[in-house]
């Protein structure tokens, strides 16, 4: 496998990735319609150049890099504990006022298509905070996470404007530790 990185003028950069086997061929298109990269080439004979996808980690906190991608952030909570995670908001390497939204949400479901299981609100596990209002505070506390059973669950954040406009910045998988004393 050949890969050959791209230099790009917004600091990231750009990975091409080359499978010379037929099995290489196959994992770089499975890596392209994963989404475990962004793809920004069109996938022929096994070869493709991936973006970094706009969510990167900065010392302890999670950066959403807005770029018009949803970004893909899986983590993994302990059942009957505390969690806690920042999510620091960029758009175009500026901070992105999450004081311009009136309502932000992140539900939990068994799958995408099923009902809620927790949902998190601003004032209810959703937080904004930092010198730009542009840190979005993650809060997971005991009595919701003893009711997690499944291995794993869905979710997304959904940003509202007054206007009614839905944008959504950040999707994943959480995966559940269970715990046995309680």
């Amino acid at each position: 496998m050949i890969i050959q990185r791209i230099t790009n003028s917004s600091g990231i950069d750009d990975l091409k990735i080359i499978g010379e086997t037929d099995a290489e061929k196959a994992f770089v298109r499975q890596l392209a319609e994963a989404g475990t990269l962004t793809a920004v080439s069109n996938l022929s004979s096994g070869m493709a150049t991936f973006r970094a996808l706009p969510l990167a980690a900065l010392a302890n906190q999670n950066t959403l890099l807005s770029r018009g991608k949803i970004g893909k952030l899986d983590f993994t909570l302990r059942q009957n504990a505390n969690f806690a995670i920042d999510l620091k908001f960029i758009s175009d390497a500026l901070p992105m006022a999450l004081s311009d939204y009136t309502v932000i949400k992140l539900q939990l479901k068994n799958a995408k298509g099923s009902g809620a299981v927790l949902t998190l609100s601003l004032g209810a596990g959703l937080t904004v905070t930092g010198d730009d209002d542009n840190i979005l505070s993650v809060q997971f506390l005991p009595a919701q996470t003893a009711l997690l059973c499944n291995q794993e669950y869905y979710y997304d954040l959904m940003l509202s404007t007054a206007a009614g406009t839905n944008t959504y910045f950040v999707e994943g998988k959480i995966k559940i530790d269970r715990t046995v004393t309680s």
